[in-house]
This record gives C-alpha cells, structure tokens and sequence, in this order.
C-alpha cells in the first residue's frame, strides 16, 4: 500500500510536531467556573426553586382548567370527578414541591452548608411546618370557598345544588377562620417562649 519511504516521511511529519511540543515549555492556564453556581447546594436550591416556579404556574394552569370543567360538567358526574381531581392533584402537586423546598433548606441546615438560611435548629423546623401547615389549610379553605361559589352560581336556579353551594363556603369560611386563628395563637405562643 505505502512504500517503506513513505512511511517513513509520514512517522517523521507526525513525530516531529509531537517532539517539538515536548521540547518547548507547555503553557498553563485555568479554566474559570462556567456554571452560574459555586456549590452542590445552589445547584440543588436552583432546581427547586426553578421547579417552584414551574409548578406554581402549572397550578394555576390545572386549577382554572378544572374550574372551567365543573363549571360545565352540568349533569355529567365523571367530568366533575375528573375536575376535582384535576384540582386535588393540583394543588397536592403545589404542596410536595413547597415542602420539598423546606426539606431541602432544614437539610442543609442540618449538614452545615456555608450560607443556609433560616437555621434556627428544632425550633426553626417545627415554626416553618406550622407555618406551611396552616398555610396550606388556608390554600384549602379559598380552594372551597371556590368551589362551593361554583356550585352555587353554576344551580341554575336549582335549590339543593344552591343549598349545597352554601354549605360550603360556610364551612370553608369557617375552617379557614379556624386555621389562621389557630396560627395566629401558635405565633403568640411562640412569641411568648421564645
């Protein structure tokens, strides 16, 4: 295929540039961080928070979706399961990645990361799910405020659903009174303690 002088003149084409790099003095540099983050756990506060994000407009998105389907689910009993559903998936979706978010924060409390924040130790942990509690059963008392003024406007003048809609929004009206008043009395305990 190749003569034996080809070959040679070929090893020494590719020999010489290889020599002469070893010869001569090799230049060093640094590569700077490419990454906007400097650690693991901005990284992973990043991604939660971006997932934050995401997953709150999602919600929003998914719970005028399935308001506009029980608002016109009419006598269809399977549309309006699947828009209540829809808004249990929702807004159980919105609550795993808020309390995923305070996990991920306690835990890198816990592990020492250089500049966590809120790191009050047990009691930090116990005042932020208190208060992710409370403030999801707000989230759940408007969510049936909601619905029951959807059944109520959506009756067409019919009694039991217009009976059926008040009800609701009584006992949500109510259950939310009872949620921010139990909050209100854990921070003034907490207040007094501390």
């Amino acid at each position: 295929m190749f003569s034996r002088n080809a070959l040679k003149k070929i090893c020494s084409l590719l020999l010489l540039p290889a020599l002469v790099l070893l010869i001569l003095p090799f230049p060093t540099f640094a590569i700077d961080n490419l990454l906007p983050f400097n650690s693991i756990k901005e990284w992973i506060m990043s991604i939660i928070n971006n997932l934050l994000y995401i997953v709150a407009g999602v919600t929003v998105v998914v719970i005028i979706i399935a308001g506009i389907m029980y608002i016109f689910s009419g006598a269809n009993s399977g549309m309006a399961e699947k828009a209540k559903k829809a808004l249990m998936g929702a807004v159980l979706g919105f609550a795993i990645v808020v309390g995923a978010q305070i996990l991920i924060s306690q835990v890198g409390c816990a592990l020492g990361w250089k500049g966590a924040e809120n790191c009050e130790g047990a009691h930090g942990i116990i005042a932020r799910t208190i208060t992710f509690i409370f403030s999801l059963l707000a989230a759940i008392g408007i969510g049936g405020i909601l619905v029951g003024a959807i059944f109520y406007f959506s009756s067409s003048g019919e009694q039991s659903q217009m009976e059926k809609g008040k009800k609701i929004v009584v006992s949500s009206l109510i259950g939310t009174i009872i949620a921010l008043s139990a909050a209100l009395i854990v921070r003034q305990v907490e207040k007094f303690f501390m």
